[in-house]
C-alpha cells in the first residue's frame, strides 16, 4: 500500500538530511504504536535519500535483549573491525570505531535503528554518545520507537537526553484519517475499514490486501492470507515466527532443510524480506499474529530444535538461553545462563546481566552449593549495580549461607557480610553495619594473602563507617590497618577500593579530596566503573558537607555522565538526593522539591537523605503536614548515628519548634543531637544544633570548632552573619540573619529575600516583628498562587503548563492567551526549570508525579 498523509514527515525528515549534508547532523526520532507506519516511513525515506551510506540495525523483543544487538547490525554490513570490537566488549574501540566509519567520506550516512522500546543498555549507551555529538558529524540518524513502550527508567530514554536541542526532532505518525483510506477504496469499505481497525496503517493494508472479504479482526486477516499458503510454507513462517530477530540461513539450514524453496510463496505475498542475514517478517505484528496462532505444543518443539541448532551453531549464549526458557530446557538455561551474563556484563549492560542471573537462581536447586553460591554473589553485585539493594542483600545472604554450611573459604564469607553491611548502612541501620563487618574482619584475620583484598576492603568500610558515624579519630585505626595492607602491593583494583573509603574520610576530617581523587584515578584505570561513580558521588557529598556547591556541582556532573556511559545505576538516586541537598541550601527550592518528590517513590536508599530535604522545605515553606515530615525524618535520621543525617533533621525541628514558640519542648532531643555532632568533629553540625541550643538559652559556652556565620548569628552579629553565609552561598540563613537584625532597613531585606524564596513562616514573623518595631508600611507577601503547588508555578505558568500538556506549540499558546511568542518562550522555560526537566516531552510525567495535572 502506498504511503498515506505522510508528506510532512518524509519533508521533516528530508530537512534534517539536508542539514546533516552540511556536516550538522540531526537526531530524528519517529514515534507511532504498533503498525502505525514507521517502518514503512523510513524505509520510503531510505530509498529515496541519496547518502553516501545507510546503516540499519534493529533491536529485538527477546526476554533479556542481547547486548550491542543493533549495532551488530549494523557492523556485519558494513565494518568486521566494528563487529569484533563489539563481539569483544570493547566499549572503548567500540565507540572509536564507529565514529570513524560516521565521518568516513562518502557522507553524509543515514543511521537507522528500529524499534528502540526494546534497546539494549550497552545499545543505548553507545548511541547516546554518539548522539550527544550528532551536530558535529555528517549523519541523519532515525530511530522507531513505540511510546507505550518505554517507561521512566528506559534505558532508551538517556539517549534523547543527550541530544542537543537544536539537533532534536521528533515525529509522531497519527492514524490514518477517513480521507486517506477513500483515496484507496469506495467510501461504504472505507469506514468500515477505519471502525475496525482505528486508521492503523498496518491493519489497513491487512485488511485491503484479505480480497476484499471484510474479516472479524486484523489477526483473522492475516491467518487467512497465512493459510492461502503452501503448508511447507507456512511450517517455515511458524520457525520463523519464535525467533524474534531474524532466522538465520545457517539456523534454517538445521532447522527447516530445504527452506530456500518454500520461502518463496511468503516473500511473493508480502509476508517476509529474505537477506544475507536471514528471512525475517516485514512487520513484527505479522510475527506475533503467526506465533499466537500456533499451539503450545508446536510452538515449544520448535523452540526446543532452534535451542539445540544454537549450541552446535556457537551462536550467542543470550540467545540459547532465549529459546532454551521457551522450550522448558531448563538444564540448557542453567548451563548457558552464566555466559550470557558475563558477555551483558562485560558489555556494560548491568539491567540485562542481572536478569540472566535471576533466571538461573530460579533453578538454583539445580547447582551444587558452591556454585549456587558464586551464582548469589555474582547476582547480588548486579542488583547493587542496577540500584536494587534490598534484592542484593538478600543474593548476599542467600550466599553467605551457602558458604557458611560448606565451610567457607573466609574470605568468600568475608564478601558477602560487606556486601551486607553495606547495603544495611545505606538503609539507616548503622550499628547492624558495623557489627557485621566486625565479623566479616574476625573471620579474616590473619588469614594471609588469601583473604587480603576482602580484608582490606572490610577494615576500609569499617574506617568510612566509623568516621561518618562517630569521628575521624575513632577511624583511624580501622584505617592504618588498611592502608598496611596495600602498602606497596602493585594492584590498582585494591588500592582504588581502600583509597576510596580513606579518602572520603580524610576530605571530610580536613578538606583535602586528593587522596579520593586518587581513587578514582586507579578504579578508573583498573575497569572498576561502580568505584569510579562512588568516588565521583562522594566527592561531591564531601565537598556539599564543606559548602563547596562549585566543587559539588562539578563532581555530579562527572558522576553523572559516567555513570550514564557506563550504565552503572547504584549511585543515581544518592547523586539526586546530594543535588536536592545542594539546590535547597543554595536556595533552588522548587529544583529541590522536585527532586525530592521522586525520590520518596523509589525504593532505594536515598530516600532518607532526600526525606530530610523534603521535610526542612516544608518547615521553610510552611506546608501544613511540615510537622508529620519532620517527625518521620528525625526518627529515620536518629536510626543512623550519624550527624549529617540527624543535625539537619533535628535542626529542622528545632527551627519548627522556635517558630512555634516551642523551642523548650524540643530540647532533650536537640542536646543528644548536639553531642553527636561534637564527637563527629563537624563544624557545620556543630554549628546546625549550637545555634537552637543558644536560641534557648542553654548554651554558654560556645564550641571550640563551629562554622563561622553560625557562631556570628550566636553573638548577634546579624549584619556579619549575612554576609558570612552569602558568601558561603547560603541565602536562606543570610535572609534570616537579616531579619533578626536591628536597623529595618536591614530587616526589610531580609524580607524581601524571604518573600523572593517563598520561605512563609519566617516572612511572617519577620513581618510581625517590623510592626511591633512600629513600621507602618510592610511590603505585602507573595500572590498565594505562587506558592500553593510543589513546583512554585504562577497561576500563568500553569495555564501555559495545561497547554503544553495538551501538546500546543508556543506560537498556539501565545494565540490562546494573548501573549507574544516570546513571552511564552520564557513561561515554558521557567517551566522547564521549576519541574527539573529538560524537553517538552518530559513536562507531563513530571506535572503528574508532583500533583499538578487533574
Amino acid at each position: 500500500m502506498e504511503l498515506l498523509e505522510r508528506e510532512g514527515a518524509l519533508a521533516d525528515l528530508g530537512r534534517a538530511l539536508e542539514s546533516a549534508r552540511t556536516g550538522a547532523g540531526r537526531f530524528v526520532v519517529v514515534s507511532g504504536e504498533a503498525g502505525g507506519g514507521k517502518s514503512a516511513l523510513v524505509d520510503a525515506f531510505s530509498d529515496a535519500a541519496q547518502v553516501g551510506r545507510v546503516m540499519r540495525g534493529a533491536c529485538d523483543d527477546l526476554v533479556i535483549p542481547v547486548p550491542f544487538g543493533p549495532l551488530l547490525d549494523l557492523a556485519r554490513i558494513t565494518d568486521p573491525a566494528l563487529e569484533s570490537a563489539l563481539l569483544g566488549g570493547d566499549r572503548q574501540r567500540v565507540f572509536t570505531r564507529l565514529l570513524d566509519l560516521l565521518e568516513q567520506k562518502p557522507s553524509p550516512t543515514l543511521v537507522v535503528i528500529e524499534d528502540i522500546h526494546w534497546i539494549d543498555q550497552a545499545s543505548a549507551e553507545m548511541l547516546a554518545a554518539v548522539a550527544q555529538r550528532i551536530d558535529r558529524l555528517p549523519v541523519l540518524m532515525v530511530l522507531t520507537l513505540r511510546p507505550e513502550g518505554v517507561d521512566a527508567d528506559h534505558p532508551g530514554r538517556l539517549i534523547g537526553a543527550r541530544v542537543p536541542a537544536t539537533a532534536a526532532l521528533r515525529i509522531e505518525l497519527e492514524p490514518l484519517s477517513l480521507e486517506a483510506l477513500m483515496s484507496v477504496t469506495d467510501p461504504s469499505a472505507a469506514s468500515r475499514i477505519l471502525a475496525a481497525t482505528g486508521g492503523n496503517p498496518f491493519f489497513v493494508s491487512q485488511l485491503l490486501q484479505s480480497d476484499g472479504a471484510m474479516t472479524a479482526t486484523v489477526t483473522d486477516a492475516i491467518a487467512g492470507r497465512v493459510a492461502r499458503l503452501p503448508p511447507e510454507t507456512r511450517q517455515l513462517l511458524e520457525v520463523v515466527a519464535v525467533n524474534p530477530t531474524a532466522a538465520e540461513n545457517v539456523l534454517l539450514d538445521r532447522v527447516s532443510p530445504g527452506w530456500e524453496r518454500w520461502v518463496e510463496p511468503a516473500e511473493s505475498a508480502g509476508l517476509v524480506d529474505v537477506s544475507a542475514a536471514g528471512v525475517s517478517f516485514r512487520h513484527d505484528l505479522t510475527r506475533r499474529a503467526v506465533d499466537e496462532a500456533m499451539r503450545a505444543s508446536r510452538r515449544r518443539a520448535i523452540h526446543a530444535s532452534i535451542q539445540k541448532a544454537a549450541v552446535d551453531l556457537g551462536l550467542p549464549a543470550g540467545r540459547i538461553v532465549h529459546h532454551a526458557a521457551a522450550a522448558g530446557a531448563v538444564d540448557v538455561l542453567v548451563s548457558f545462563g552464566p555466559a550470557a551474563a558475563e558477555q551483558a556484563r562485560t558489555a556494560g549492560s548491568h539491567r540485562e546481566a542481572a536478569a540472566h542471573y535471576r533466571g538461573i537462581l530460579e533453578h538454583a536447586e539445580m547447582l551444587e552449593p558452591v556454585r549456587r553460591a558464586e551464582m548469589f554473589e555474582a547476582a547480588s553485585l548486579e542488583s547493587w549495580t542496577v540500584n536494587d539493594p534490598e534484592r542484593a542483600q538478600r543474593e548476599a545472604g542467600e550466599a553467605l549461607g551457602l558458604r557458611r554450611a560448606h565451610g567457607g573459604p573466609p574470605e568468600a564469607i568475608g564478601r558477602n557480610l560487606r556486601r551486607i553491611a553495606r547495603v544495611r548502612w545505606f538503609l539507616g541501620d548503622g550499628d547492624a553495619a558495623e557489627s557485621l563487618l566486625d565479623e566479616a574482619i574476625e573471620i579474616m584475620d590473619g588469614g594471609g594473602d588469601d583473604v587480603r583484598e576482602e580484608l582490606a576492603s572490610a577494615l576500609a568500610y569499617r574506617g568510612l563507617i566509623t568516621g561518618i558515624r562517630h569521628s575521624a579519630g575513632e577511624a583511624q585505626p580501622w584505617i592504618d590497618r588498611a592502608l598496611t595492607m596495600v602498602e606497596g602491593v602493585d594492584d590498582d583494583r585494591l588500592r582504588a577500593l581502600v583509597l576510596n573509603d580513606v579518602g572520603t574520610v580524610r576530605y571530610l576530617e580536613s578538606g583535602d579530596p586528593g587522596t579520593l581523587v586518587e581513587s578514582i584515578v586507579l578504579a578508573e584505570r583498573a575497569g572498576l566503573h561502580i568505584d569510579v561513580v562512588r568516588g565521583h558521588v562522594n566527592l561531591a557529598s564531601c565537598a556539599l558537607a564543606h559548602r563547596r556547591y562549585q566543587d559539588c556541582r562539578g563532581h555530579l556532573h562527572d558522576a553523572s555522565h559516567y555513570a550514564d556511559d557506563n550504565q552503572v545505576l547504584a549511585f543515581g538516586p544518592l547523586a539526586d538526593a546530594i543535588r536536592a541537598q545542594m539546590l535547597f541550601e543554595t536556595g533552588e527550592w522548587d529544583g529541590a522539591a522536585t527532586i525530592t518528590a521522586r525520590l520518596q517513590n523509589q525504593p532505594s536508599f536515598a530516600r532518607l537523605p532526600a526525606s530530610i530535604v523534603l521535610a526542612r522545605l516544608k518547615v521553610r515553606r510552611g506546608d501544613p503536614d511540615a510537622p508529620e515530615a519532620i517527625t518521620e525524618a528525625v526518627t529515620r535520621a536518629q536510626t543512623t548515628g550519624e550527624a549529617q543525617r540527624i543535625a539537619p533533621a533535628v535542626g529542622a525541628a528545632a527551627e519548627l519548634a522556635w517558630m512555634q514558640q516551642r523551642l523548650d519542648e524540643f530540647l532533650p532531643t536537640l542536646e543528644t543531637a548536639h553531642s553527636v555532632a561534637l564527637r563527629s568533629g563537624s563544624a557545620r553540625w556543630v554549628g546546625e544544633t549550637a545555634i537552637w541550643l543558644r536560641a534557648a538559652g542553654r548554651l554558654e559556652t560556645m564550641p571550640d570548632h563551629i562554622e563561622e556565620p553560625a557562631l556570628l548569628m550566636m553573638e548577634a552579629r546579624w549584619e556579619e552573619a549575612a554576609s558570612a553565609w552569602e558568601a558561603l552561598e547560603a541565602p536562606y540563613e543570610a535572609a534570616v540573619a537579616r531579619a533578626l537584625a536591628d536597623e529595618v532597613t536591614t530587616v526589610m531585606e531580609g524580607l524581601a529575600q524571604l518573600d523572593r524564596m517563598g520561605a512563609a513562616p519566617m516572612a511572617k514573623r519577620t513581618r510581625d516583628r517590623l510592626a511591633r518595631m512600629g513600621v507602618e508600611k510592610i511590603p505585602r507577601g507573595p500572590r498565594p498562587t505562587t506558592a500553593s503547588n510543589a513546583a512554585g508555578l504562577t497561576s500563568r505558568q500553569m495555564e501555559v503548563l495545561g497547554l503544553v500538556v495538551d501538546g500546543h506549540t508556543n506560537a498556539e499558546i501565545g494565540e490562546r492567551l494573548f501573549l507574544s511568542t516570546r513571552t511564552v518562550d520564557h513561561h515554558v522555560a521557567a517551566i522547564l526549570l521549576k519541574l527539573g526537566v529538560t524537553s517538552r516531552r518530559d513536562v507531563e510525567t513530571a506535572a503528574r508525579e508532583l500533583g499538578l495535572l487533574g
